[in-house]
């Protein structure tokens, strides 16, 4: 991901609030509510934050509530769930995706000085970040979907990775 100055980071911030406001009037045309275009732009910020601040996931699982509020907030206003998202914010959870806080209180994981620590440290890092990247691509992949029927831009041009 590009590392982005202050004053890009603001014109990034502005370009997006013009985007979605873009994606509301265009949806509307072909049906899409003012309710549906704001949840779903919640759901693009959620997983624009998860995936900006991935390592505080990986370590701790922050974000994916809102991942999770964001599909409760696209079933009430009438869209499909997301598949493979759990629905019902502050009970659910991923149980396919791991952090590590939590590995760490339930697993037996070697000591931080053990020789073997490192490797598993990666191997676990590497892991977690996959299960992460495997919910970007089905959230990508929803946001897509939802542009070929709305003739909408919510997905993710990915412009700025690297």
């Amino acid at each position: 991901m590009a590392i982005l100055n202050k004053d890009a980071y603001e014109g990034k911030k502005e370009w997006a609030a013009r985007r979605m406001a873009d994606n509301a009037s265009k949806g509307e045309a072909k049906g899409l509510t003012k309710e549906q275009a704001e949840a779903l732009e919640f759901l693009c910020s959620a997983r624009h934050n998860l995936h900006s601040n991935k390592k505080s996931a990986i370590m701790n699982g922050s974000g994916l509530d809102q991942i999770i509020l964001a599909n409760d907030k696209i079933i009430a206003a009438g869209l499909q769930v997301i598949d493979n998202v759990p629905t019902g914010y502050g009970e659910a959870c991923f149980d396919d995706i791991d952090d590590f806080d939590t590995i760490h209180e339930t697993e037996d994981c070697p000591e931080i000085d053990a020789a073997d620590y490192q490797d598993w440290y990666d191997d676990t890092y590497n892991r977690i970040n996959g299960q992460l990247e495997a919910l970007n691509t089905i959230i990508e992949h929803y946001l897509a979907a939802v542009d070929a029927q709305f003739g909408t831009s919510y997905a993710p041009s990915g412009a700025t990775r690297l």
